[in-house]
């Protein structure tokens, strides 16, 4: 069994060192080829550089798995004799998920940046005119430090959760013990990588985005491919099928495994939100406020009003209110400071809340 074993890791070595090989030759291509492609936004540029890399890794990970699993004839396992593909697929994710996820991962968050910073010391200490001595944290970090690019290097992180992802969803059956290193590896991720932007990069400046973009929408399909593809592995590449006898009720067992996954699938999706209804309510709120207190907009409709009474926890103001109360609806402009300040502005002659020829100044604004 060990000698059976070793034989099939020859290959999943040499596999993993393919993998890893043209991934950085890839990797590169792919950066260039989008910046030469000059989209408009940066949100096109890491969508289409995200498309292009996953698309690459994708068929550079996974199409051995795929030829093992489903292709592949005359499979021999020596030690139990069976003519099955399975122990050998086994085998493969396993050793390619440790060399190419844990390793690969450790690497990049650990010690790469730890040999660059010590690299740049040396470097630092030989040249006459950098004396570290005399310089403050500012300078130190300038000097020493790298600058972390909040753009292409967090594509390349998703470029790493997206393998683990596959490895997990797609194969992870074929080899359950990955998940423990998937946990394993991820939880000392999350202390490697903070340990990198705080000790290898300058300090980060934070961008105000609306969600990960195009990586989730490429996670969410990978979901929907390991349907079919674990059914797949049970009823053909472990030989679930034949526990059935008759080969006509292996499409059966495969059709039927596809729709109990995704009945599950709907059913965590239903009941596991990916946002929480407090998020929810506290999201509906910034808005409210940001439509009343900035655009100036007031709430037309009673059950809008109520609910954002009720739910939202704002006071506001219906146009029947303004009027009764006989005050303008407020209209608040940025300066360059990004402070607030009161325009003066004369409304339309079709303006409900206030009369035509008012202007409006800070005597009539009730703070």
């Amino acid at each position: 069994e060990g000698a059976s074993d070793m034989m099939m890791m020859l290959p999943s070595i040499a596999n993993s060192v393919q993998i890893t090989v043209f991934g950085m030759v890839y990797k590169d291509f792919a950066t260039r080829m989008t910046e030469f492609e000059n989209y408009r936004t940066v949100a096109d540029h890491n969508s289409n550089l995200f498309r292009k890399l996953t698309s690459f890794y994708f068929i550079n990970n996974f199409s051995t798995f795929f030829y093992i699993a489903f292709i592949k004839e005359n499979c021999f396992d020596a030690f139990t004799g069976s003519d099955l593909c399975g122990r050998e697929l086994s085998v493969q994710v396993f050793t390619v998920f440790i060399i190419n996820d844990f390793v690969n991962r450790m690497n990049a968050s650990v010690v790469t940046p730890w040999v660059t910073r010590k690299l740049k010391m040396a470097a630092a200490s030989k040249d006459e005119t950098v004396d570290a001595s005399t310089m403050g944290p500012i300078e130190l970090q300038f000097v020493f430090l790298d600058k972390y690019d909040t753009s292409t290097s967090l594509i390349f992180d998703y470029i790493e959760v997206f393998i683990q992802w596959g490895y997990l969803t797609l194969f992870g059956a074929s080899c359950p013990l990955v998940v423990l290193f998937a946990f394993v590896t991820n939880f000392m991720e999350t202390r490697s990588d903070g340990w990198k932007l705080l000790t290898s990069f300058r300090r980060v400046i934070p961008n105000r985005v609306d969600g990960i973009g195009e990586p989730l929408t490429v996670f969410n399909q990978i979901i929907y491919l390991a349907i079919p593809c674990n059914a797949g592995l049970i009823v053909w590449t472990f030989g679930g099928g034949k526990a059935l006898g008759d080969k006509g009720y292996e499409t059966i067992a495969f059709l039927a495994l596809c729709f109990l996954f995704a009945v599950t699938l709907k059913f965590f999706d239903a009941y596991f939100p990916d946002v929480p209804e407090k998020t929810e309510i506290q999201l509906e709120r910034s808005k409210h406020v940001f439509d009343v207190v900035i655009k100036g907009m007031a709430v037309v409709n009673k059950k809008e009003a109520e609910l954002s009474e009720d739910q939202i926890g704002l006071d506001v103001f219906t146009i029947k209110k303004l009027e009764k109360m006989k005050r303008p609806r407020p209209l608040i402009a940025f300066t360059e400071l990004a402070e607030f300040k009161v325009s003066d502005v004369t409304p339309a002659a079709s303006d409900p809340i206030r009369p035509s020829g008012t202007s409006l100044d800070a005597k009539n604004i009730d703070a």
